[in-house]
């Protein structure tokens, strides 16, 4: 897979913590349970017990927030959430929900530290300028990667907040997890989502997609995340109103150097699509639900602890410093 053919953005505009994009479209009622679904994707008929209720974004969500918040801090101040999944499985729409649903979180995307020659090995610079500063109570400060023009932009500042979260592909990796008070992982299966991507991105990114899926495989083969998630998120198709539609951003991770930008997005406007499902099912995960995720908040954290743990380097697999 070609570094220049590494696209970014899933449409999202300038970063901050990100909203709605546009979408307004109502879940379905309170009361209705989602449909649950196997690792195939597939309908299994079920209806799944869930910590805060298989229930629609509207009322599942403030739940959600709730309970983050009672956590303890894992980071400093802090209580460190990561939003993890496949690619194309909803991270950045459902951690954009949830942050409005704690009142504006701030949310740092993991594209803004991934580069073209760095797709996993950003490790270093999350530790380095947001992991270090935070856990002192300190503003992290770094630079987001411009992914058109292939350098990195100017300096961001990420003060402390009682509840921050860190979405993308890795956000529960090893090297994170010492400071994590909860860990989500997006329950929409492999495949299905890699098929979302593709066709999010169109056929100018499917050269992209047909590395990008491989390099995936290797990372999540040498630094799994579900085994660690406390809670796992379910996409619902129930509810979506009929016709409702919604501008989706190009992907931009793939275009050429220099490529104009509008103002308003990183990537220019695609023709109007269906709006993806609002409703999500929070279960528990294999680390123990909430009542896991309560149990590793109340664990000291330090920076010091980072010696018990050995996180990985995807570019190499060397163990890092």
């Amino acid at each position: 897979m070609s570094r220049g053919d590494r696209p970014r953005g899933r449409g999202r505009g300038p970063r901050g913590p990100p909203g709605e994009r546009g979408r307004g479209a109502r879940g379905v009622d309170a009361g209705r349970a989602c449909t649950a679904h196997g690792r195939d994707g597939r309908p299994d008929g079920a209806r799944h017990p869930a910590t805060l209720g298989t229930v629609t974004a509207s009322p599942v969500l403030p739940r959600l927030a709730g309970a983050l918040r009672r956590l303890a801090p894992s980071l400093g101040p802090v209580r460190l959430v990561a939003v993890d999944g496949h690619a194309g499985s909803g991270k950045s729409t459902f951690a954009g929900r949830l942050a409005a649903a704690l009142g504006g979180a701030p949310v740092l995307a993991l594209d803004d530290l991934a580069t073209h020659e760095e797709f996993f090995a950003w490790t270093g610079r999350m530790r380095e300028q947001v992991i270090e500063p935070l856990g002192r109570g300190e503003p992290a400060r770094y630079r987001p990667y411009d992914w058109r023009a292939r350098r990195l932009g100017p300096a961001r500042e990420l003060p402390p907040a009682p509840v921050m979260i860190v979405e993308g592909v890795g956000a529960g990796r090893a090297a994170l997890r010492p400071w994590l008070s909860c860990l989500l992982w997006m329950e929409t299966p492999r495949e299905e989502s890699w098929r979302r991507g593709r066709r999010r991105d169109g056929p100018a990114l499917d050269a992209f997609w047909d590395g990008w899926t491989a390099a995936e495989r290797r990372h999540f083969a040498a630094d799994p995340s579900r085994p660690f998630a406390h809670l796992l998120v379910q996409q619902c198709d129930e509810g979506r109103p009929a016709g409702a539609v919604a501008a989706v951003g190009h992907d931009v991770r793939g275009a050429a150097a220099g490529s104009p930008v509008p103002a308003q997005s990183r990537g220019p406007t695609r023709p109007l699509a269906p709006v993806p499902p609002v409703a999500y099912a929070v279960l528990p995960g294999p680390a123990g639900g909430l009542s896991g995720a309560a149990d590793r908040a109340g664990t000291a954290h330090s920076l010091t602890q980072r010696e018990n743990y050995q996180p990985v380097n995807q570019t190499g697999g060397k163990r890092l410093p």
